[in-house]
């Protein structure tokens, strides 16, 4: 998946970063995300944290397909499922019947 994206790690300590921000990253929302499903109290900002981090996730992508004209069949599909979990998550929301 990582030749995929273009990248490359020419030393040990760029495996560790991205191995880092990737994967805690997404754990660690992970977490936060199941925790707020969890107790009825917090979905309202589960929904709203899965929307300002999908949200900023879909911008900087776009952002860099602009900037680095960097446009690909991946990059797209990516663009694509962060696009229907924004939709998906503000379904969720006002189907819920909740305001900010």
């Amino acid at each position: 998946m990582i030749g995929n994206l273009g990248l490359a790690f020419t030393a040990p300590s760029g495996v560790t970063t991205i191995r880092a921000m990737y994967g805690g990253f997404l754990i660690g929302s992970g977490l936060v995300f199941g925790f707020a499903a969890l107790l009825p109290s917090a979905q309202g900002f589960g929904l709203v944290a899965v929307a300002i981090v999908v949200g900023a996730i879909l911008i900087s992508r776009l952002i860099g397909l602009i900037v680095d004209r960097g446009v690909s069949g991946t990059q797209l599909t990516y663009a694509g499922i962060e696009v229907a979990s924004l939709v998906l998550t503000a379904l969720c929301f006002l189907l819920d019947g909740r305001s900010l």
